[in-house]
């Protein structure tokens, strides 16, 4: 009896030692596993903290590209803006040339109508081919008519000019306002050429009324205009 009791004393004694280092292996574990926990939960707060700054970052990120779009945009539109501008003073500058050169066709044309053609060329000397007052009066008429056209031209001159300089900078005006002042004043030139020679025809043909008038009265004077026509 004392041996069994004894042997199950040594039983309950290896038990308890069986026991206690089972739960020292649990406790072992357990701090493992409180520590891996814990490391767990350190990590996990690094990788939210590094989600957050990432994300956050996006968004920055996100709204300079919003910024960035709307900037984009705005330039594009004032693009466009800008080239429809040039077009379409691109398009007025076309029909201010086209305007420029169809008003001096039309100034050119009038200015020939103007010129009047009444010396008839035979071999080596000019004849009138209507009477010496008829063609004093169609000088006359014809440096009237003329003056009215230099007038007209000056005018047209300051119109093309102010609507050059409203729709043309750079060196682009400065290049079609030469253009415009050399037609102007080619135009301009021509009339007063052919003014000239209106004056010098008139003088002639006064000269030869007054040396004719003059032969009326005393038929031996003679111009040298009279000798020049009756060559």
């Amino acid at each position: 009896m004392r041996s069994y009791v004894q042997s199950q004393q040594r039983h309950l004694i290896l038990e308890r030692r069986n026991i206690s280092h089972r739960s020292w292996i649990l406790q072992k574990k357990t701090c493992k596993l409180a520590n891996f926990h814990q490391e767990l939960l350190v990590k996990s707060k690094a990788d939210t903290k590094v989600l957050v700054k990432e994300v956050k970052s996006l968004r920055n990120f996100q709204t300079e590209l919003k910024q960035e779009l709307g900037r984009s945009f705005k330039e594009n539109s004032e693009l466009e803006r800008v080239l429809q501008k040039e077009k379409h003073r691109t398009e007025h500058t076309k029909n201010a040339r086209g305007k420029l050169l169809h008003e001096c066709g039309i100034l050119r044309h009038r200015l020939q109508e103007c010129c009047v053609n009444f010396l008839v060329e035979e071999e080596d000397k000019f004849t009138v081919n209507s009477s010496l007052l008829d063609a004093l009066d169609l000088l006359t008429t014809s440096d009237n008519r003329i003056g009215l056209l230099l007038a007209e031209a000056q005018l047209l001159a300051q119109d093309e000019e102010t609507s050059f300089s409203n729709d043309i900078n750079g060196n682009d005006l400065g290049t079609d306002n030469e253009i415009r002042k050399m037609m102007t004043n080619l135009f301009i030139d021509n009339a007063r050429l052919w003014k000239q020679v209106n004056s010098v025809i008139c003088c002639a043909l006064k000269t030869t009324i007054t040396s004719a008038n003059s032969e009326e009265e005393t038929p031996s004077r003679k111009t040298a205009l009279n000798k020049f026509l009756e060559r």
